[in-house]
């Protein structure tokens, strides 16, 4: 059984139909999250480790460790709720939830990348996602 648990956006200062090219940008970028469906803290990092595990690999350790410190941020979500991470060149990657920041942005271009290729990259948390957010 499969359902919608969010909508989600990708805004960017070029956009492009190439994974590739979105994540070859050092540019800023606005990753978001509608949440369809009440979602508890603990799905949601799950659903982030495996899609880091599935699209990131390679992460060295002080990649895991600003995975690990990011995931420490998210909190049960509800109907309605939106998650908006925000990646700003020399600064890092911001999580917002409804507005209010959910911790102190994550540095490295190297982070964001990786959690814009849970989205886009080979293994996606959802292939459709995948295929609106190349516009395909």
């Amino acid at each position: 059984m499969v359902f919608d648990v969010y909508v989600g956006s990708l805004f960017v200062t070029a956009p492009s139909t190439d994974a590739a090219k979105l994540l070859a940008s050092d540019t800023p970028r606005r990753q978001t999250m509608h949440f369809l469906r009440e979602v508890k803290a603990d799905a949601i990092v799950e659903a982030w480790r495996d899609g880091f595990k599935a699209n990131s690999p390679a992460a060295d350790a002080g990649l895991k460790r600003r995975i690990d410190a990011f995931l420490t941020y998210w909190r049960d979500m509800k109907v309605g709720d939106e998650a908006v991470m925000t990646y700003v060149p020399g600064t890092g990657t911001s999580l917002t939830v409804n507005g209010k920041a959910a911790g102190p942005a994550v540095p490295g271009k190297d982070f964001a990348d990786a959690i814009l290729n849970n989205w886009i990259g080979p293994t996606p948390s959802s292939p459709e996602l995948k295929r609106g957010i190349l516009g395909k």
